[in-house]
């Protein structure tokens, strides 16, 4: 299977692009707390975007069943939309040699100074099925207790409401209208 292949590895960067249905501000994410003493941490700042996702830990995602097993495993994301982005490409490009530089694997450039803002949270779901509509752009501040989309059924029944917990940024939200019950509306996070 590909997670006892995988174990054989030290460094695991797994690189996303929001897919088709979510969107996401650039981001490299990690696990663990945010300390220097933290390997999955430290390579996350060393891939130099602008935020630092404090990623949930969740059972079957390749770079999270990494880091339960010991290896240094970052997420990255950089937009989405089911659209080639030739800025994210560049920066993954550079993102990588520079976390290969930081790990000793890459000598042909030296690594980025440790940098990005810290975000913490996770998505808001949806309790229903019908259309989505976020309310926001990414990386809007927004209030704890503001709107920040909704779900309507076809008629335009408002079906759901979602809601900032807390204050924050919008760090990544569905592209697509259609909706499904449990599926990611709205990632708002706070920052460190």
């Amino acid at each position: 299977s590909l997670f006892s292949w995988i174990s054989q590895a030290s460094f695991l960067i797994d690189l996303h692009s929001g897919g088709v249905e979510y969107e996401f501000a650039p981001l490299a994410g990690f696990y663990g707390e945010p300390s220097a003493l933290n390997p999955s941490f430290a390579a996350a700042q060393r891939f130099g975007l602008p935020l630092l996702w404090k990623l949930p830990e969740t059972k079957g995602v390749l770079s999270c069943e990494c880091y339960r097993r010991g290896i240094t495993a970052i997420g990255c994301e950089y937009l989405g939309r089911g659209q080639l982005s030739r800025t994210g490409t560049e920066a993954y490009w550079r993102g990588v040699l520079s976390c290969l530089s930081f790990q000793g694997l890459y000598t042909g450039a030296p690594a980025f100074d440790a940098a990005g803002q810290v975000a913490h949270g996770d998505w808001l779901l949806a309790s229903a099925g019908g259309l989505f509509e976020g309310y926001c752009s990414l990386g809007e501040p927004v209030a704890a207790g503001q709107p920040v989309g909704r779900i309507t059924s076809e008629r335009g029944d408002v079906l759901e409401e979602f809601v900032a917990e807390d204050g924050g940024t919008i760090l990544a939200q569905r592209n697509k209208a259609f909706i499904r019950k449990g599926d990611w509306g709205i990632l708002v996070a706070k920052h460190d």
